[in-house]
């Protein structure tokens, strides 16, 4: 029997987890299970309006659904985020995925009230990228994955074709109107995501070319906001073409509420009515936007869709209170301020339950959770320390907590929250979901100075995260004490080396000095780096492979621009090496691009800047910073090899626990290839981090600052124990 393409019903939910799970979808990818009920909680939280499913002999085999949430992000009313595109693994060579493509498309691009499609994929996925491109989803061509490692394309065809019907009702497009659809859009092979971009008054335009029968259109359209600026007509018997329009977005929230904390932390509330909080550092320790009901609007962390019109105002008789409300939204706030206590109550309509998302803002920092009246804590491994459902947040089933703490070294946060079933997932705050309709769910948040949480004790054994305790010698091994002494001497050193240059062939340029030998290819970054002949980093250099999110990858090491990492839609994003925003190695020293130099036996120090210093340039003015710096590696560890990282002065191992995590440390040492180890350390620059990602190919490290320019010191030790016992005695290094 051959399958059957038809719209989900709910007798279908049983098949549908097993398709998930059978195929290592979603939380299955990590072993966790994905039960029916746990499915049908993902489905109402990210409000999916349409699911089409492959279905033969009673087995579902393939699915493709739309919502109006993708998991961390939620789209506008009028739009609609594609997503579960799953087919089984015994149907992926047959006519299953093509069809659940064009079926489910077609039925959205018809749809009349849904304007824009969104989806969001991984970059190195060519296949799948390639039949988006194809059916005319776009992205800007400065466009980059998100932290999570997906790129967010968009398709405004849809409303392209809802304006002109629109315009044409009553007179007959004959052979075009059946032929207006996804397909219209007439593309080679060859084409990218950014194909038919253009940059116009400081906006990305899209430029669809559309034929449909013997119709023939060129359609601009504004990427942001789907705006249909023109229309031109090629070919075809006259049709009536929309008027042209201008783009507008709307204008940014206004602050609202701006209150100071006894212990000097701030909070803002904005028109939009977004939260924010703000440690003494500087630091956003917490942001939550406003909250939805539940299977009405999906609850979002990246970006919200449908934008609020809040309005605050004291309450009487309640000092230190504002009532909370946004123009037609059946939910209101009440916010109290008490000394440094903060009280977010939220009540939905009778008969809704809420769900409330406050997220962590903080980078380098530790968390603890308290379960079962006792608190566990350890650095944040976003992962494994909490863990992270991502995109399945109604799944997560973790053990119920009452309390949550945090901090960022100079701020702490206790949570605590009633009325609500907390799920500390991901960065959620935790994520609450009201315990019945109309139930007010409320949360506390308590700002303290830095410290240990209340009889803090570490993770469970089985955690893949462990305090690093380093035994006492009498006499250190030969190695041990000389790498300790390189990471102070590269700390102390306020003259490092240059290293000479020993040969140049084309654009690779081979540099020398003392037991290091490095070859770099100037415009892109380090090919190879060998200490005492064995290699430290390498790279495939001229030839590029996929890794991670990264389309290009070429070179061990390299540096760039990049967009703030606190921007909440992107986070820390994938650069390639070979974009735009990569820098060139620059020898000379306070001027734009990178440079490399000796700061020890064991040591070289990379620097990274983006702007050139006015003192390197006789009257030189500098350039003006916009971006944060970033040195990338990829260094070839040993599989399994587990990472050191230094958190607040405190030293973790985190072992490989078969799971893709990432986290923000002041100083980090991975184990190579060869059973050396290399060590991340006196990290400079303003706001400074090394970000890791572990992936499940490998390891990233990108050390970032704002500012424009950010350093670190590679040293290089005899093994990983060595590589944690000199981050122990070289202290704070951080910033």
């Amino acid at each position: 029997m051959a399958v059957t393409v038809r719209t989900y019903q709910d007798a279908d939910l049983p098949g549908l987890a097993a398709l998930l799970t059978r195929n290592s979808y979603g939380p299955a990818a990590h072993g966790r299970d994905l039960g029916p009920e746990d499915l049908a909680g993902v489905l109402l939280q990210r409000c999916v309006t349409d699911l089409l499913v492959g279905e033969e002999d009673g087995r579902i085999l393939g699915c493709l659904a739309f919502g109006l949430g993708s998991g961390r992000r939620a789209c506008e009313p009028d739009a609609r985020f594609a997503g579960l595109y799953v087919v089984d693994r015994s149907q992926r060579k047959s006519l299953l995925p093509g069809r659940l493509f064009r079926e489910g498309f077609s039925r959205m691009m018809h749809q009349g009230e849904v304007r824009t499609l969104r989806l969001e994929a991984s970059p190195t996925n060519s296949r799948a990228l390639g039949l988006y491109v194809r059916a005319g989803f776009r992205a800007a061509p400065t466009a980059h994955a998100d932290e999570d490692g997906y790129l967010e394309l968009v398709t405004h065809l849809p409303g392209v074709i809802e304006d002109l019907f629109g315009a044409n009702r009553g007179y007959s497009l004959d052979n075009a109107s059946r032929s207006l659809g996804w397909e219209m859009v007439r593309l080679g092979r060859s084409a990218d995501f950014s194909t038919g971009m253009t940059l116009r008054d400081g906006r990305w335009v899209i430029t669809y070319p559309i034929t449909a029968g013997q119709l023939g259109l060129e359609v601009d359209v504004d990427l942001a906001t789907g705006t249909a600026l023109s229309y031109r007509q090629t070919s075809g018997e006259p049709i009536t073409l929309p008027p042209e329009r201008r783009a507008e977005e709307a204008p940014g929230a206004a602050v609202l509420l701006d209150q100071t904390l006894d212990c000097g932390a701030r909070l803002r509330v904005d028109g939009a009515g977004t939260l924010r909080l703000t440690g003494r550092s500087g630091h956003e320790l917490v942001r939550e936007r406003w909250p939805v009901e539940l299977g009405v609007e999906p609850p979002a962390v990246r970006r919200q869709g449908h934008r609020r019109r809040v309005s605050a105002a004291p309450v009487a008789g309640l000092p230190g209170a504002w009532r909370l409300t946004a123009q037609g939204d059946p939910i209101t706030r009440l916010l109290r301020i008490r000394g440094d206590r903060i009280t977010v109550e939220t009540t939905p309509d009778p008969d809704r339950r809420a769900v409330v998302t406050p997220w962590i803002r903080t980078r380098v920092g530790s968390r603890a959770l308290m379960v079962d009246g006792r608190w566990r804590s350890g650095p944040l491994v976003y992962g494994l320390w909490p863990e992270e459902w991502t995109d399945f947040e109604a799944a997560y089933s973790g053990s119920p907590a009452a309390a949550l703490w945090w901090t960022d070294g100079t701020d702490a946060v206790t949570s605590t929250w009633s009325g609500a079933e907390g799920r500390p997932e991901g960065l959620s705050a935790p994520q609450l979901v009201g315990e019945t309709p109309g139930c007010t769910v409320t949360y506390r948040l308590e700002v303290t100075a830095a410290g240990a949480p209340p009889q803090a004790l570490p993770l469970p054994g089985e955690a893949p995260i462990r305090p690093v305790v380093l035994r006492r010698r009498s006499a250190p091994r030969r190695g041990a004490a000389s790498a300790a002494t390189a990471l102070r001497a590269a700390r102390a050193d306020p003259s490092p080396v240059a290293l000479t240059a020993e040969r140049s062939d084309g654009e690779r340029v081979t540099l020398r000095h003392g037991d290091h030998e490095v070859m770099l290819a100037a415009a892109t970054g380090l090919v190879r780096w060998t200490f005492r002949g064995t290699p430290i980093l390498t790279g495939g250099y001229p030839n590029r492979a996929p890794l991670g999110a990264y389309r290009s990858h070429r070179v061990a090491m390299w540096c760039a621009a990049t967009p703030p990492r606190g921007a909440d839609d992107q986070g820390v994003e994938w650069i390639d090496d070979d974009g735009e925003e990569v820098l060139e190695f620059q020898p000379q020293p306070g001027l734009r691009g990178w440079s490399l130099a000796a700061a020890g036996e064991r040591t070289l120090r990379v620097e990274a800047r983006l702007v050139d210093d006015p003192g390197g340039q006789p009257g030189g003015r500098p350039r003006r910073v916009f971006d944060d710096a970033a040195i990338v590696l990829t260094p070839q560890t040993r599989r399994g090899a587990p990472l050191a990282v230094r958190v607040a002065g405190r030293l973790w191992r985190v072992e490989n626990a078969g799971l893709p995590w990432r986290c923000s440390v002041e100083a980090a040492a991975v184990e190579l290839d060869s059973g050396l180890a290399l060590v991340l350390s006196g990290v400079h620059g303003q706001d400074a981090e090394i970000f890791i990602r572990r992936l499940d190919d490998g390891v990233v490290l990108s050390v970032l600052a704002a500012g424009g320019l950010v350093g670190v010191d590679l040293t290089v030790t005899d093994s990983l124990t060595q590589a944690e016992r000199a981050l122990s005695t070289t202290g704070g290094d951080h910033g």
